[in-house]
């Protein structure tokens, strides 16, 4: 019958500790009991999906799908990538360029990402915050290191309102020292982009802000 090839048939991929540890039944209980639920199955969980069946259906899928990233993060990390001059003269640079003092966290973060910069393999970073926690801010230091080692950067985001403002920002700060800022969006046509893209090409603009259009092919 199809339960005894259930049984049979479902290797099971996880080692018997981590079984254990979480206090998960094995994948081809998991299936079985789903499947043809025992008479003294709680039904109640099965139809809420919320049995230990699930459960351990759901650690699979999640655990998988950890294990995958940080294989492919691995791959990311084995990968040549640019080291950058962090020191702190050139943090400093990107801090006097914003008008209020960086907070504890802020700092800490800073910090963090110019180690990750220093490396010479690709940062793989996610920055995490409540709208006006300072995450723009951020990003300025960030960029202040990239521009200071002879690098372009580009600052994308969702939509091209949001590019405008950002544009403005960027220009207020890094034009007074010398890098063009130029804004990228959907809306520049004919020859406002070609003219736009062949300053990119060119080095002439240092700071590209602008929405998905940052990534579309000749850009």
């Amino acid at each position: 019958p199809l339960s005894r090839l259930l049984q049979e048939k479902a290797k099971e991929p996880l080692p018997d500790e981590v079984r254990r540890r979480h206090h998960l039944m094995t994948l081809a209980e998991a299936l079985r009991t789903l499947h043809f639920p025992p008479g003294d199955a709680p039904l109640a969980a099965l139809d809420a999906h919320a049995s230990p069946a699930h459960r351990r259906l759901a650690f699979d899928e999640l655990f998988f799908l950890q294990l995958g990233l940080a294989l492919r993060r691995a791959g990311v990390k084995a990968q040549p990538g640019i080291s950058f001059d962090t020191s702190a003269e050139r943090q400093a640079v990107g801090r006097s360029l914003l008008p209020f003092e960086l907070t504890g966290a802020q700092s800490r973060v800073i910090g963090q990402i110019a180690r990750d910069m220093a490396k010479a393999e690709p940062m793989n970073r996610l920055l995490q915050g409540d709208v006006g926690s300072g995450k723009t801010a951020v990003a300025v230091v960030a960029t202040a290191l990239a521009l200071q080692n002879g690098y372009q950067v580009a600052l994308m985001v969702p939509t091209e309102i949001l590019a405008e403002q950002h544009h403005r920002t960027f220009a207020r700060m890094f034009e007074p020292l010398g890098f063009t800022v130029g804004v990228y969006t959907a809306a520049a046509a004919g020859k406002e982009r070609r003219v736009q893209r062949e300053a990119l090409a060119s080095g002439k603009v240092r700071v590209a802000v602008g929405t998905h259009a940052l990534i579309q092919e000749g850009v």
